[in-house]
């Protein structure tokens, strides 16, 4: 796919078709695209965790989304925020650069035929010591991305709103 196709198609998924492995390959080249994201000052202050442990996706996945669908998903790949390699930015801007790879690994995962969507971990301080604990990680979760193959047929919507564009 075209990237605007890639943009424009890609839906977020919360049913997914159980038993299906995705390759580790196919995860951690998602992972790698997800760190091409823009970052200030190339800081990249982040790290990723792929769980294909079912035991740790269906705890991290029954604690913080609603739904049996999300139980089934393939894998689960969490972002984490690290302050410490953030230093000396303002640590705000550690927020905007997670986000900004979760945006890319969501397109990727889609780009590659792959039903994704995202959990939000921060701010929410119980989802967050919960991932970490799960984790046993000394970085902050910043959201958990479900990766599989969708069992739902969920259709591309436009999201334009030309009211919101001013020109000046």
């Amino acid at each position: 796919m075209d990237f605007k196709n890639v943009v424009q198609n890609r839906r977020s998924i919360r049913k997914f078709k159980p038993n299906i492995e995705i390759p580790l390959d196919k995860l951690k080249e998602i992972v790698k695209i997800g760190m091409q994201a823009p970052n200030m000052a190339n800081r990249r202050p982040w790290e990723f965790y792929i769980i294909q442990n079912r035991d740790i996706l269906e705890k991290i996945v029954m604690e913080h989304a609603p739904g049996e669908g999300w139980k089934k998903a393939s894998a689960l790949i969490i972002l984490c925020a690290r302050p410490d390699l953030q230093e000396p930015l303002p640590e705000n801007f550690m927020w905007l650069d997670c986000a900004a790879a979760q945006s890319y690994m969501l397109l990727a995962a889609s780009d590659m035929g792959y039903g994704s969507c995202w959990i939000g971990l921060y701010p929410d301080e119980h989802k967050m010591q919960t991932a970490k604990d799960l984790l046993s990680c000394d970085s902050i979760p910043f959201c958990a991305m479900a990766i599989g193959i969708p069992d739902e047929d969920v259709k591309p919507r436009s999201a334009i709103d030309t009211e919101k564009i001013h020109i000046i």
